[in-house]
């Protein structure tokens, strides 16, 4: 797409692969491919794991390490590709994917598998964020969006062949399997950008990465993930202050420096960048405890294999995806910013729906409820990060663009970790499981109590959105939007 077209000129398919971005767009299929097999593949597994090597009470944590490590590798990734270039980057990344592979699928103790998941995290975090970076410089305008439903159809893949490939897998060789055979993936990872990734270093970024900053943040995350495990009212409010405290030290020293990590206008109200982030955050913290519970309600509930649990939890992947590809050659802004407004409502009201299908032990309305909160997010998605990366400056671009997954990752971590909070505090792991690893008749009648919760959380989303803005002060000139091939 040439920088001189139209913000709202029609993109097609075939653009995606013309003006030499054939390969840079198979390179981004491959990496958020690599991301979005792992989600369904381990979330799948995860409760024939427990009952193998035990941590039923732990189980969040396969979750929230993993978000908190992909925190760090995603706030890393634009300092880390202007000291080593996209191409080393990739390579880097992929062979820390191998490590934590290796340390999850050998791994004796449920602890091991949290470290092996939170390397791959680390791993992932990097890969996602650099897609997002090189998204934002080489996809311009509607093309940007265009480039994210095919994305989306990406996801779908993963939610067909994840459940399947994870069951396949586990029947022959056991749920090891399923995390060494991410060595496969990196392999084909480290070949792709070989061929596809320019590499250059960056001659106008030179600082060092924010270690510090890193630590504070990635601390106090890490603090509120772990009242998930506390039930004392004292205890959890104790480190809830603490954990404010480190980020309200970390926010302010990362306003103060010169090679900031967070985007300018991350906490305002005043236009795209803050409002999305923070419409973002509230979806996010409302879905974590969904991706951690909701395969295993569904096996102890309606006694399914974690394979056909799997195709279930799923739905909410593939309407998702279907909404997205059908929805990203919407070019008009007006039309853009409805579909927001109307896809954060939907994802809002499926956890009532879904709270109601738990209640009545109904399968149909509970897929339904899955099906809602895809359509929801494939519906909005697209055009909310397509809103918050066109509205940064160009200074702000790549900082901006590369924290939209670490932001999404600890918000879904900190949600893991308040549904942790409800799971134990409303008696989720009591009584006798006669299937699975929760007894039926307690899910039943605890699941619905957390997703009227997750409803409260999603609320002020829902409300953001009617605030967005129509257009932002901070979008450049369309002519600024010339294709730059990432480097």
């Amino acid at each position: 797409m040439n920088s001189n077209q139209r913000a709202d000129a029609h993109v097609r398919f075939i653009d995606l692969f013309t003006e030499g971005r054939a390969l840079l767009t198979l390179t981004l299929i491959l990496s958020v491919g690599s991301h979005a097999t792992n989600l369904f593949v381990t979330r799948t597994v995860l409760p024939t794991i427990v009952a193998d090597i035990g941590g039923k009470e732990l189980m969040y944590w396969a979750l929230a390490l993993f978000q908190i490590a992909a925190i760090v590798g995603g706030m890393g990734s634009a300092q880390i590709k202007a000291k080593l270039g996209g191409r080393h980057t990739i390579y880097l990344a992929a062979g820390l994917l191998v490590i934590g592979s290796c340390f999850a699928g050998f791994a004796t103790h449920f602890g091991y598998l949290v470290i092996g998941r939170g390397i791959q995290g680390f791993a992932e975090g990097m890969l996602i964020s650099l897609a997002y970076i090189i998204l934002s410089e080489s996809y311009k305008n509607n093309l940007m969006a265009r480039m994210i439903g095919v994305l989306a159809i990406v996801w779908a893949v993963a939610a067909a062949i994840g459940p399947l490939a994870a069951g396949l897998l586990e029947e022959a060789f056991g749920w090891r399997s399923a995390f060494l055979i991410n060595l496969v993936i990196a392999l084909v990872l480290v070949v792709q950008s070989r061929l596809a990734v320019k590499q250059q270093i960056s001659n106008t970024q030179t600082d060092r990465v924010p270690l510090a900053r890193m630590a504070l943040f990635v601390t106090a995350i890490t603090a509120l993930c772990l009242t998930g495990q506390l039930n004392d009212p004292l205890q959890i409010g104790s480190v809830l202050a603490m954990a404010a405290a480190l980020l309200t030290l970390a926010i302010r020293r990362d306003q103060k420096a010169t090679n900031r990590m967070l985007p300018k206008f991350i906490f305002t109200a005043k236009n795209s960048i803050g409002l999305g982030f923070w419409i973002n955050i509230s979806i996010s913290l409302a879905a974590g405890g969904h991706v951690v519970y909701a395969v295993a309600l569904l096996q102890s509930i309606w006694q399914l294999s974690p394979m056909s649990a799997g195709y279930i939890a799923s739905i909410l992947a593939a309407t998702w995806s279907i909404a997205s590809w059908s929805l990203s050659g919407v070019t008009k802004l007006k039309n853009q910013l409805n579909l927001i407004r109307l896809g954060v409502s939907l994802i809002t009201f499926s956890f009532l729906l879904t709270a109601l299908g738990w209640a009545q032990a109904n399968l149909i309305i509970t897929g339904l409820g899955f099906a809602m909160m895809g359509t929801g997010l494939g519906t909005s998605t697209i055009f909310l990060d397509k809103k918050i990366m066109q509205a940064a400056a160009q200074p702000e671009k790549d900082r901006t663009s590369s924290m939209l997954p670490p932001i999404d990752s600890a918000a879904s971590a900190i949600g893991a970790a308040f549904a942790s909070i409800l799971a134990l505090s409303l008696g989720l792991f009591g009584g006798t499981p006669t299937f699975g690893i929760l007894d039926a008749d307690v899910a039943i009648s605890v699941a619905p109590q957390m997703y009227l919760i997750f409803f409260v959380l999603a609320l002020p989303a829902m409300v953001m959105t009617f605030l967005l803005p129509l257009n932002d002060s901070q979008v450049e000139p369309v002519s600024e939007f010339a294709n730059t091939t990432s480097s």
